[in-house]
């Protein structure tokens, strides 16, 4: 799926779109936080299990869809805070929670590696990963690397 993010970002109402998943939109909404727009309606994304569709943007690399953020953020006062709100734990969570396959997990592991304040809470979900045979040896040896720097904090 494509992912764009959008600069400049799109102000529409009570909305602001950051970026298109194929033909979805991504933003934030004034008062409600993050949300998506699907066809002509707009679904929050309040929950965990309603994160799915945010898969693909693991596709890009943490440390730009961070600086895209901050951008955003510093260009639109008015949504600085909803915008630096991105729910990343959540959808990490939700693709360690419910992917069966490698590709997912393995990219939602690099956003994670990226982030050293999350670890903590991980540690369940590092500890899965990092004993699922069905996941690469590699990826499973980069959990464990990862839930062991965890434990010597």
């Amino acid at each position: 799926m494509n992912v764009r993010l959008i600069e400049p970002a799109i102000e529409e109402g009570s909305y602001c779109w950051l970026v298109e998943l194929g033909t979805r939109r991504v933003g934030v909404d004034a008062q409600a936080g993050w949300c998506m727009r699907i066809d002509d309606r707009v679904v929050m994304l309040d929950a965990e299990s309603k994160l799915m569709p945010l898969g693909p943007l693991l596709g890009v690399p943490q440390a730009e869809f961070s600086a895209f953020l901050q951008r955003a953020a510093d260009a639109l006062p008015l949504w600085a805070q909803r915008v630096r709100a991105f729910p990343k734990e959540a959808l990490l969570k939700h693709i360690f929670h419910t992917s069966h396959s490698s590709y997912w997990p393995e990219r939602a592991l690099d956003w994670l590696a990226a982030d050293q304040e999350l670890w903590p809470q991980f540690r369940d979900e590092l500890e899965a990963f990092s004993t699922n045979k069905v996941m690469p040896q590699a990826a499973r040896q980069h959990a464990k690397r990862i839930l062991r720097e965890t434990e010597s904090h």
